[in-house]
């Protein structure tokens, strides 16, 4: 057997491999919570291959993304923590401590949580790919979580089947491992599919008319 890049079988080995590399960096640089929002861009750019050619080793292009979002990517992520800890506080104050069910905050932290979902949906591409404020990065965010709503949907759509076998326990005891092992990385890279795709066709659209 010929071992070239062309052999379907070291592709697919070598895919494997970037898999787990990537999922085991992006575990680690979370574990402080406040950095994860950069190690989602960082192995968001791994994953789509959007940071460097073939050659170059994984880990590399991934801790450089990683240093080059952590300016910005720590104060994202405060951000989306604190507003996702007050709507879930809204939402159990509505749901649990109110005499009867309050309609009103009920409502404000189900609307909170699905524009904080589709926001952080967007910024983890936007490190990835582009320099920006921290206003900057939450502001295209937020615009791009909504006008590209399809997207997001598509997005949502692609995490919730990775997450819901979760529940089931025949599953996490025969294949519970692959989370740990690629998970984030192998959702990172399903979501990449999605929003490379939109994000591509805008930038030559912008370079057409600009």
């Amino acid at each position: 057997m010929k071992l070239t890049s062309d052999n379907k079988i070291i592709y697919a080995l070598g895919v494997m491999g970037r898999l787990v590399i990537v999922n085991v960096l992006v575990i680690l640089c979370s574990l402080p919570v406040v950095t994860a929002e950069a190690a989602l861009a960082a192995g968001y750019a791994c994953m789509t291959g959007k940071e460097a050619p073939d050659s170059e080793v994984t880990a590399r292009v991934f801790f450089r993304v990683f240093r080059s979002s952590l300016r910005a990517g720590i104060p994202v992520g405060l951000l989306l923590l604190a507003g996702t800890a007050a709507a879930l506080g809204d939402l159990f104050y509505a749901v649990a401590v109110a005499e009867r069910v309050n309609w009103f905050f009920l409502c404000f932290a189900v609307l909170m949580l699905i524009t904080l979902a589709g926001i952080g949906v967007w910024t983890i591409p936007l490190l990835a790919r582009y320099e920006n404020t921290v206003s900057g990065y939450l502001k295209n965010a937020f615009l791009l979580a909504f006008g590209r709503l399809p997207v997001t949907l598509a997005v949502w759509a692609v995490i919730l089947a990775a997450m819901l076998p979760l529940g089931l326990a025949g599953f996490v005891r025969s294949f519970g491992w692959l989370y740990p092992l690629c998970g984030a990385a192998g959702i990172l890279y399903l979501a990449g599919l999605i929003l490379e795709r939109d994000l591509s066709r805008k930038e030559k659209l912008w370079q057409q008319f600009h």
